[in-house]
């Protein structure tokens, strides 16, 4: 989230602007100095705007599963970009105690999506635009329905057994 960094620096630098802008007008009298807290204003206005679409785009529907740790940033944002960048898919499963996979509880760095028309369209989609965007080096897992399936950073040929229906990745 550094784009919410930098706009949050923006929206405090403006905000500092602004301050010192009322403050000289105050002690002056100038109108130039009212002109530019107001333009001050409707610029931290917009910049608050973004501020606020940033956060609602970082935001996770983890749809009733048990949310990732923070500290699984690359798994975290590979799903927050197929949220948003892929229709149809949602989280259907994070951690999983009884598993000693990348779902389990020593872990908790894996995430299956699935949608409401299993095993097709969404899920080979959400697989192909995953690789796409992030490319198989980014994946530890990327298995699903499309015919083809990541395992630490190297493409097979096939479906990963017992996920033709779903889409399953760790980063």
């Amino acid at each position: 989230m550094p784009d919410l960094t930098r706009l949050r620096e923006r929206f405090a630098n403006r905000l500092r602007g602004r301050k010192k802008q009322r403050r000289l007008f105050k002690k002056t009298g100038e109108k130039g100095h009212a002109k530019a807290a107001a333009e001050h204003g409707g610029a931290m206005r917009k910049l608050a705007k973004l501020i606020q679409q940033k956060i609602r785009e970082g935001r996770i529907d983890w749809n009733g599963c048990e949310p990732l740790p923070l500290s699984r940033r690359k798994t975290r944002k590979a799903l927050r970009w197929v949220l948003n960048n892929v229709e149809g898919v949602y989280i259907s499963s994070t951690v999983r105690y009884d598993s000693d996979t990348y779902h389990g509880p020593s872990q908790r760095r894996a995430v299956d999506l699935g949608s409401d028309d299993p095993g097709e369209g969404p899920e080979k989609a959400a697989q192909q635009a995953l690789l796409d965007h992030f490319g198989a080096g980014y994946f530890l897992e990327l298995f699903g329905p499309a015919g083809w399936y990541v395992k630490d950073g190297v493409v097979y040929s096939g479906i990963f057994p017992g996920h033709g229906d779903h889409d399953h990745f760790a980063a």
